[in-house]
């Protein structure tokens, strides 16, 4: 129950403070400088699921 309710407090705090998703997208684009990211995971690579039934 914890987990939700902090996921709810973020999400709720964000919503209700659209310049901090804008900070954080200025913040990622000055660590990222001219680098951008990249899956290190292989496209033709899926998860293994045959266990669940």
């Amino acid at each position: 129950m914890l987990a939700g309710d902090v996921l709810f407090d973020a999400a709720k705090t964000l919503y209700q403070n659209p310049e901090m998703i804008e900070k954080a997208k200025n913040n990622l684009k000055t660590r990222l400088q001219d680098n951008s990211y990249k899956c290190l995971i292989p496209k033709d690579v899926l998860p293994h699921i045959s266990n669940v039934e």
